[in-house]
């Protein structure tokens, strides 16, 4: 079960922020299948052979599930908010660079959502 929350410091899409107000949502999904961001930057030498300076790893978290059409187009407006947090089972992440993708079919839409998470806290009970 994973919970979804988001805010924003303003106002945003019509929604009322200023006053602490937090969207959330409880999703029947796991965090799986995970896609890795390489990057590496870097100058070649005269023989063209290839110097990195900078390397980053990243790793992209994703979930998917079912929803109706007014869920996501709230889910779609995730990325505009300041504020995303992702919780599954005992432990959170605050993600950044969410995405939002949305597959859309006869009676029901597939929601993919993409986020990076620096890490992961672990909740003590």
């Amino acid at each position: 079960m994973i919970n979804l929350e988001w805010s924003n410091t303003c106002d945003l899409g019509g929604m009322l922020y200023q006053n602490n107000f937090m969207q959330k949502i409880y999703i029947d999904s796991e965090i799986a299948n995970p896609d890795y961001d390489i990057r590496e930057e870097g100058i070649s030498d005269g023989e063209k052979n290839f110097r990195p300076t900078f390397s980053y790893f990243g790793k992209i978290y994703k979930f998917e599930f079912v929803a109706t059409e007014f869920v996501s187009d709230a889910m779609t407006q995730i990325p505009l908010h300041s504020y995303v947090r992702i919780t599954e089972d005992d432990s959170y992440a605050i993600a950044k660079d969410v995405i939002i993708e949305v597959e859309w079919y006869d009676y029901f839409n597939k929601i993919t959502v993409s986020f990076i998470a620096d890490r992961w806290i672990d909740v003590i009970r």
